[in-house]
Order: structure tokens, then sequence, then C-alpha cells
């Protein structure tokens, strides 16, 4: 389960990396199809698994092209998350750790609500 403190910090390395939201929609609307996450979607062929892989593959790649920008947020956030210190999560293994925060549908849901925000306040507003 994600918390509220751990969304707080994973809001603040998301800021402090500029991370490309839009490519983040992207790779969701992909896998959704254009639609919204919901009981239908599964049963019309939407994988979640699938969905939180790709996009955690995408943040995963982001992250690492600009990790020494949030460095110490970064463990900060992987202690919070693997309830240890910072100094041993520096030594947790990325990979692992991104494969299982994205199981964690929580996470998911978070990047989901968060870009469906962001999207709707980048639409330009239609003229009449």
């Amino acid at each position: 389960m994600l918390t509220l403190k751990q969304g707080i910090k994973l809001s603040a390395i998301i800021d402090k990396i500029d991370i490309d939201v839009s490519k983040l929609v992207e790779v969701l609307r992909g896998e959704m199809g254009g639609k919204s996450q919901g009981k239908k979607d599964q049963e019309e062929g939407f994988d979640s698994k699938t969905a939180r892989m790709k996009l955690g593959l995408e943040l995963l790649m982001q992250i690492v092209r600009k990790a020494h920008k949030a460095e110490q947020e970064i463990y900060d956030f992987v202690a919070s998350a693997k309830d240890c210190t910072p100094e041993e999560a520096e030594k947790i293994n990325l990979v692992a750790f991104f494969k299982e925060l994205f199981a964690d549908s929580s996470v998911t849901d978070f990047f989901t609500d968060a870009l469906a925000s962001d999207d709707k306040g980048t639409k330009q507003p239609q003229k009449s």
C-alpha cells in the first residue's frame, strides 16, 4: 500500500527529476485503449498487470536517467517503502524494487489518478 507520506515523497522525486508525464500518459493510454480503468476494462481485455509493468519500466528508465538530481529523496522513499534506513536503501536492488513497487495496484492508481489530473489540466478550452 502506498501511504500518504510515500505519495508525497514520490511526488517530490517526480518534480525534482522532471518526469515526462506526457510519456507516462502515452504508456497508460496505449495499455488502456483510451478507456478509463475499471471492471468493464478487465472484461474487455485490459490487463492491469501489463499496464503496471510497462508504466514501471517507463518510469524506471526516466528515473535512472536523472536519479542523481534526487538521490537523497529516492533513498528516503525506498527506505519508507522497505521499512529500512536510507543507508540500507542504498543497497537495495533497483530493478527488483521497481518490480515490487509496481506490483502494488495502489502505486499504479497513484500514477493513473495523477496522470488523469494532469491530462485534464493540459486540455485547452474549446472555443464556442
